[in-house]
């Protein structure tokens, strides 16, 4: 969230977080890589009872940042 409560861009979030080049606009990265690239950042990684029995039991999980509109859809129905 920015200083006026507004949620971040994807984009923006990368900047600050020194994923990407702060040069780099929308038109230069498509949103896959950008949540590929975001998602690998160690502010996402999970440690968990969760992911300990998934390794266990062979189960992939794909995770994603949390309360983010544009990789969870299902934040505009909370909305």
């Amino acid at each position: 969230m920015d200083e006026d409560g507004e949620s971040k861009g994807l984009l923006q979030l990368a900047k600050e977080l020194g994923i990407i080049d702060k040069s780099i606009t929308s038109r230069n990265i498509y949103l896959k890589d950008l949540r590929n690239l975001v998602s690998k950042h160690v502010a996402f990684e999970k440690t968990s009872n969760l992911k300990k029995l998934a390794k266990e039991y062979e189960i992939k999980i794909i995770w994603s940042p949390k309360y983010h509109c544009e990789l969870n859809p299902i934040e505009g129905f909370w909305c």
